[in-house]
């Protein structure tokens, strides 16, 4: 049954973010009110993500299929790489726009390089269906959806209605949530630890790239997963670890396969991953600082939506590598356009070519990249060039249109829509006010 959220205004201070949230770079709320506890992806139909944009063109003489497909607990690259063995096809010629959440049902395109009939075999693996199939001269890229639009429950949660409502309220008045990078971003709370490896990456340190990824075992992965991880860990023995490594630890398995043909070689067993994959290891480690510099600036006082003198800015729809420094001559005029929506406040994502800020909001950025040791001509990763960044900025505020909150069998269940590149979970966030296991 579906009932209207009642109206009420809780008081209190909010919780301080637990330090699972710290370590990855979210140390501050933006709202004050109380959190409801709980969680999300009890079951996978909890979280529903449905990929918004144009669809590819048609073209029947193209080389690609577009497809449709919708995803119950698929991680996109997982996905992709079985698909592509599947259809007897290169890891290459299998694309997609958009990641998306494993614990969910997601639906979103994929195109491959191979005729219609073919993809619609992949209805073969569990839980996977192919809503529609055609072929397209388009290959789909890397942020080519529209956005995204999210159905997700909290269970398990404090029944709070009052709680809920006072934050759906906060969020409105300030325009938005944050705009931090999610859990999803570093492994959430299955293995948070991708900007680690991004960071060994960048510092040139290859070993331990490997290592971070093949081995360090964490509590909460299964049994199986966690005593071959301990094998590595413990021998550095790619044979011995490979006999080891379950068949679901796909990816680890062909890093050691390469390990074993060419010991020592910890750049030859990185290439057996995908190259998006590498390179969101370094983008994850931006990620982080970029959380870092954003909840210094909420500790600061200095907001999301006012403009200060040496801020930098950009139009909303830009992609961050074009922004105006706030200067006492622009300032008014810039304002009224982030007043408008028309423009947003970024921080950076540090890199080879990122503009830095000045001013008060300089300072900030400044210091945070020194407390991590961040120059940025290592950003060229010369030890694995193909990951090198030249970094951009990125807008410090998500607008979330069309919020709304109902109550269906005394849980919440929230329907919004973000563009692409935010976090639901940064959304839930400002409601539930929890450890990142409820992620």
């Amino acid at each position: 049954m579906t009932q209207a959220v009642p109206a009420g205004t809780p008081a209190g201070p909010a919780p301080r973010p637990p330090p699972e949230d710290a370590a990855i770079g979210m140390r501050s709320y933006l709202t004050p009110t109380p959190g409801i506890g709980g969680r999300l992806r009890a079951e996978p139909e909890d979280f529903r993500v449905i990929e918004e944009g144009e669809a590819p063109r048609r073209d029947e003489r193209g080389a690609y299929t577009a497809a449709r497909v919708r995803l119950r607990n698929w991680e996109t690259n997982r996905f992709a790489g079985r698909a592509a063995r599947e259809l007897h096809l290169k890891r290459g010629q299998v694309s997609f726009a958009g990641m998306k959440d494993k614990r969910a049902v997601t639906e979103q395109w994929f195109t491959f390089r191979c005729p219609p009939d073919r993809v619609t075999a992949l209805e073969r693996l569990q839980d996977v269906e192919v809503l529609e199939a055609y072929a397209t001269d388009l290959r789909q890229y890397a942020g080519a959806h529209g956005g995204n639009r999210f159905r997700i429950r909290v269970r398990d949660h404090e029944a709070r209605p009052d709680a809920v409502t006072a934050t759906v309220e906060a969020v409105r008045r300030e325009g938005g949530v944050p705009n931090f990078f999610g859990p999803q971003r570093f492994g959430a709370s299955f293995r948070p630890l991708t900007h680690l490896v991004g960071r060994a990456l960048v510092a040139g340190d290859l070993d331990e790239a490997v290592r971070l990824y093949i081995g360090n075992p964490i509590e909460g992965e299964r049994e199986e997963a966690l005593a071959a991880r301990r094998v590595y860990e413990e021998t550095r023995d790619p044979v011995l670890a490979l006999e080891a490594y379950p068949p679901a630890l796909d990816l680890e398995r062909e890093m050691l396969k390469r390990l074993v043909k060419r010991p020592g070689d910890p750049r030859n067993a990185l290439r057996a991953l995908p190259q998006n994959l590498l390179q969101l290891f370094v983008h994850a480690w931006q990620s982080y600082l970029f959380n870092r510099v954003l909840s210094a600036r909420l500790e600061a006082g200095l907001g999301l939506a006012a403009a200060r003198e040496g801020d930098r800015v950009m139009a909303t729809e830009d992609d961050g590598t074009r922004t105006v420094r706030v200067s006492a001559r622009n300032q008014a005029r810039v304002q009224r356009e982030l007043d408008r929506g028309r423009a947003v406040l970024t921080a950076p994502l540090p890199g080879l070519a990122v503009p830095m800020a000045e001013g008060a909001p300089g300072g900030i950025e400044a210091r945070v990249l020194e407390e991590e040791g961040v120059q940025p001509a290592a950003f060229r990763c010369r030890e694995l060039p193909e990951v090198a960044s030249a970094g951009r900025r990125r807008g410090i505020l998500q607008p979330v249109p069309s919020l709304d909150v109902v109550w269906e069998e005394g849980d919440p269940v929230f329907s919004f829509r973000l563009g692409r590149g935010a976090y639901a979970t940064v959304v839930l966030r400002e409601f539930i006010k929890g450890g990142i296991e409820a992620y």
